[in-house]
């Protein structure tokens, strides 16, 4: 027999359940990718599909030079997507204290960040994007979020970004890497969503 409707008061939502079930009506976001490193020069993931319509990058990196933090996304190909002799990308992002804010519309890369991040002491990068339409080719894959970081004076920037691949077609993933330098050490955590 099907249980349909519990009173409020007969369940104590504090305590720990242990679902072996499926659960509906929760949401949809599963974690799709989740990769830690200790060295590198870009975080590279194709796992993008027609399962989700966007999806949501947790990322923590630490540089090992004054850099900017940059994605491309990758084309159907599997390849990351930039055309000879074209630029595939416009972005633009601002600082909340009104520097170094960029915009461009013409670039072969998406910025995150610029203007920090590098070899000090806690001169870290920590933020989120959303990743929306890469598998719908009906739309430009598009992406928007925040970071958090510190200057190369050791200063607290935040900045919010935004761009997208002005092409319309499918994108197997993306790759977030460095103007310059490697990661010391990073991590990302990517979840599909809907």
């Amino acid at each position: 027999m099907a249980l349909s409707k519990i009173q409020s008061e007969s369940i104590n939502l504090a305590d720990t359940f242990a679902f072996t079930g499926t659960v509906t009506g929760a949401g949809a976001m599963a974690l799709v990718h989740s990769a830690t490193a200790t060295s590198g020069s870009a975080f590279d993931w194709t796992g993008a599909s027609t399962t989700y319509d966007q999806y949501l990058v947790y990322f923590n990196i630490d540089p090992s030079a004054d850099a900017e933090l940059r994605v491309r996304v990758y084309d159907n190909a599997g390849t990351p997507a930039l055309k000879t002799g074209a630029s595939d990308y416009g972005h633009g992002g601002i600082n909340e204290g009104g520097g170094s804010a960029h915009n461009s519309n013409l670039a072969d890369f998406i910025k995150i960040h610029s203007g920090g991040g590098g070899t000090g002491a806690n001169e870290f990068y920590t933020g989120y994007f959303f990743l929306f339409n890469p598998m719908n080719s009906s739309f430009f894959t598009s992406l928007s979020g925040c970071i958090n970081a510190d200057s190369t004076s050791g200063d607290h920037i935040i900045q919010w970004f935004a761009g997208q691949r002005l092409a319309s077609e499918e994108n197997k993933g993306i790759s977030l890497y460095l103007s310059t330098g490697t990661f010391t050490s990073a991590s990302i955590k990517i979840f599909g969503m809907g």
